[in-house]
């Protein structure tokens, strides 16, 4: 279960109706016997990495069409290494990887070490998450450095592939049918 201020207790799962669970399609079958309990209405979903987003927050294609290699990638999320295996799952070919804290307020600084490290590596892309450029983003004179490098920076979006959604829709249907 995920961790952090804002997250319910595990008690509270009495009071759901339905539980969707990301990227546990290798124990949705553990997860189902464990959480059944609270709920017959379990699902599963799976993270899909796919369109990139420029530092404009404008789509800037599919990520299959990065083949620029030497290739930067970072992520300041809870686990950062799963941004990396979807990374290389989607066949990107990572030539270095940086990995920040959970809700990293990203400074200045940060970015201009990546540069000169792309510089040095002769690196053309950096990649990050989508919840990272919202705040990469925002970083004054970034654009005009990254420019000045000849480096572009993209986010990553991450795409939610629900299993079973008609299902999952019927079952809400049903849910919303039943309390009026």
């Amino acid at each position: 279960m995920p961790t952090g201020n804002l997250r319910e207790y595990k008690y509270n799962l009495k009071r759901a109706d339905i539980l969707i669970f990301t990227n546990a399609d290798t124990v949705y079958q553990k997860i189902t016997d464990q959480y059944n309990k609270y709920t017959e209405n379990i699902y599963s979903s799976q993270s899909k990495l796919n369109q990139l987003i420029d530092i404009e927050f404008k789509t800037a294609g599919l990520l299959s069409t990065v083949k620029i290699k030497p290739l930067l990638a970072l992520a300041g999320i809870a686990h950062p290494v799963n941004f990396k295996n979807a990374l290389i799952d989607a066949g990107i070919d990572i030539s270095a990887f940086q990995s920040f804290p959970d809700h990293y307020p990203f400074k200045l600084s940060d970015l201009e070490e990546m540069i000169e490290f792309c510089r040095d590596e002769g690196c053309q892309t950096i990649l990050c998450t989508e919840k990272d450029l919202v705040k990469i983003a925002r970083l004054e004179g970034l654009k005009e450095k990254l420019t000045k490098a000849g480096i572009q920076l993209f986010g990553v979006r991450l795409e939610l592939e629900l299993e079973q959604p008609d299902q999952l829709v019927k079952n809400i249907k049903t849910m919303l049918d039943n309390t009026g």
